[in-house]
């Protein structure tokens, strides 16, 4: 079976980051929305393949938002300065 994500490219200074994507991420196809990159995969070692990235374009940065099939199941990468950071995102009811 398996578990499908979302990847989203939130922001880059990569030039063709999509193809540049493509080849850390194959066999996946990645398409284009609103001039960024997205993916629909099963993309289980996207950490281990974006830190491969980084340390190829350390002088870039790269910023990817992972959406699980169930919610709340979300992280992003931030690529910066040959490093991989995962991050978790805080999730905060409103006041009534």
């Amino acid at each position: 079976m398996g578990y499908y994500s979302d990847f989203h490219v939130e922001d880059t200074d990569i030039v063709g980051v999509k193809e540049v994507l493509e080849n850390y991420s194959d066999p996946y196809g990645w398409e284009s929305y609103d001039h960024l990159p997205y993916l629909h995969a099963k993309w289980y070692d996207w950490l281990k393949d974006l830190k491969e990235l980084a340390r190829d374009y350390p002088d870039n940065f790269l910023i990817i938002v992972r959406y699980g099939e169930e919610m709340p199941d979300m992280s992003r990468a931030v690529v910066k300065g040959g490093q991989v950071v995962e991050q978790q995102p805080t999730i905060v009811w409103p006041d009534l």
